[in-house]
């Protein structure tokens, strides 16, 4: 994720995070004893504030402090996705549905009952719509109330793992069996030159100010 000031935090698997500033990677030490290992989620948001966080739970560190956000999360619940709206509130796609975290509250979009189910990946367009991931499926959401269901949308039907709308206006979905594509109501638009990328876990996808579009797995980092 990128601030305002261009520095890239980049989240890892173990060892923590990483601060890319002026072409030099260094460890980010502050909060080191609060902060998760395994970092899941990794976004800067509108509000200046860097949200960190794992399955179990998140964060965000803000003016020199940070701040733990009680998620309220069911038995066996999982956060899989973090996605920082540009109203402000973090979306937030679990096994159980999706929440929406305002002002440290929690609210669940109980509304849309067909929506409690695992979600593995969320987004949003400038118009306020969401796009959540889920098992072949890409739901709709408009005035975070009306669902729209769209089907078959990878050709294996498989876990749709990211979701990621850009400021082209595409919004790009990621299967491990399918790898990345580019879905347009009910068309797809695949990508022979990133077929290196198929069958590789792709945990993230993040554009970048230049609109660079980033790409993160296990061990190693694409870009377009």
């Amino acid at each position: 994720t990128q601030t305002r000031d261009s520095t890239f935090f980049v989240g890892t698997w173990g060892g923590g995070v990483y601060r890319f500033a002026n072409g030099v990677f260094s460890r980010y030490t502050t909060f080191d004893h609060l902060l998760p290992r395994k970092i899941k989620f990794l976004k800067y948001d509108h509000n200046d504030r860097l949200w960190v966080g794992d399955a179990l739970g998140i964060g965000y560190i803000h003016r020199n402090r940070y701040t733990v956000v009680d998620v309220g999360l069911k038995a066996n619940e999982l956060i899989q996705a973090l996605y920082a709206r540009r109203n402000g509130d973090i979306l937030l796609a679990t096994s159980r549905g999706v929440c929406r975290v305002t002002h440290n509250a929690v609210h669940r979009m109980c509304i849309l009952t067909e929506l409690n189910r695992p979600l593995y990946s969320v987004t949003e367009e400038p118009d306020g719509t969401i796009w959540c991931g889920s098992d072949g499926i890409l739901y709709e959401i408009t005035h975070d109330t009306h669902l729209h269901i769209h089907q078959n949308v990878l050709p294996t039907k498989e876990r749709i793992s990211v979701v990621q709308y850009d400021s082209r206006g595409n919004l790009w979905t990621v299967g491990v069996q399918s790898g990345i594509c580019i879905y347009d109501r009910g068309k797809r638009r695949t990508f022979s030159t990133l077929r290196q990328l198929a069958r590789t876990q792709i945990n993230t996808m993040y554009e970048d100010t230049e609109h660079n579009v980033w790409m993160g797995t296990y061990g190693l980092v694409a870009v377009m």
